[in-house]
């Protein structure tokens, strides 16, 4: 009796583990430049020849019969290319240094929002990421979710690497929710690969450490739980208007950007600072300032207003046709 025949490996098997092999010595080659801005011109070669393999890949992936495997495949590779670039600084945006200031400065009791890094009330706390982060002159422009990241990731890994990987675990958490979404509508292996092998969005989040996996995360996950509860697209429809737009309760810069959905009407923002209300109108120490409960009405009853004088219900461009009529019948 003849031996069985071995068992040959499906061709999409085959195409991915060979796809793999050649992104990941694409991704090494770019882990051994080191600093990258120094070395523009054979980045630019590797991304593009890294660019050629993964459009070649997919090509390959959608043109052969799908294997259950390859999906894990994909996920791995995935994995196997973030890790390679992570454990480098970033080099090519200096954007992560600024997250890592608006850490700094709320874990040290000021208010992002308020003070700019060139304040000179903040000079020491300056280090070296602070002569490069962009935009230094101005207050910081990430929204709330991404502050109390920052906020917390000053706390455990103040680095420049350790810091990129809340948005490295978001960038993977994108991969697997898509994954799982492609997959259960019948949808195919390359689909999956066409983000998680992108050499554009290995690089940003996992050499760059860019904070744009969050907001990724946010509206894939949002677009999942509408998906499974169609009921959720809906429920804003029955909350008031004060918990959906965000709350401005006076002209001061430190009370302004309160997150939205942090407000509440028994217990205080989670970002509150040791200093009190006073101190943050005067400039000693910007502070997140809690919301109140006679806030929230106030800023209720203002909306209710809004929409019931009718001086308000009316556009501007309404009321200066009326005025344009009333001038032209005053002339006639």
């Amino acid at each position: 009796m003849s031996a069985p025949r071995r068992r040959q490996l499906e061709p999409q098997v085959l195409i991915a583990l060979v796809a793999i092999v050649a992104l990941e010595a694409v991704f090494a080659a770019m882990a051994r430049l080191g600093d990258l801005s120094i070395h523009i011109p054979e980045f630019m070669a590797l991304a593009l020849g890294g660019g050629i393999l993964y459009f070649i890949a997919l090509y390959a992936l959608e043109h052969t019969r799908d294997n259950h495997a390859v999906l894990w495949l994909v996920l791995l590779g995935a994995l196997a290319f973030r890790l390679t670039l992570f454990p480098q600084p970033p080099s090519l945006s200096t954007d992560l240094h600024r997250y890592r200031w608006d850490g700094h400065v709320q874990n040290e009791g000021w208010n992002p929002y308020a003070v700019a890094p060139t304040d000179p009330r903040l000079a020491s706390l300056r280090d070296p990421g602070w002569y490069v982060m962009p935009v230094p002159e101005i207050p910081t422009m990430y929204p709330p979710l991404a502050q109390l990241v920052f906020r917390a990731t000053w706390r455990l890994l103040p680095g420049p690497v350790g810091f990129k990987l809340p948005f490295l675990l978001a960038d993977l958490g994108v991969a697997a929710m898509l994954a799982g979404w492609i997959r259960s509508t019948g949808g195919r292996n390359y689909q999956v690969a066409i983000y998680a092998w992108n050499p554009l969005v290995v690089v940003e989040f996992a050499s760059s450490g860019h904070n744009d996996a969050l907001a990724i995360a946010a509206v894939v996950a949002t677009l999942l739980i509408i998906r499974r509860f169609p009921a959720m697209s809906m429920a804003q429809r029955s909350m008031p208007p004060s918990m959906i737009s965000a709350v401005t309760l006076s002209k001061d810069r430190c009370r302004q950007n309160i997150p939205s959905g942090m407000v509440t009407t028994t217990s205080p923002v989670p970002l509150v600072s040791r200093a009190s209300t006073a101190d943050c109108k005067s400039g000693s120490i910007a502070a997140w300032p809690p919301i109140s409960k006679a806030a929230v009405k106030s800023t209720r009853n203002s909306e209710e207003t809004m929409t019931t004088r009718p001086d308000f219900a009316r556009s501007s461009s309404m009321r200066a046709r009326e005025r344009r009529r009333a001038k032209a019948v005053t002339l006639t």
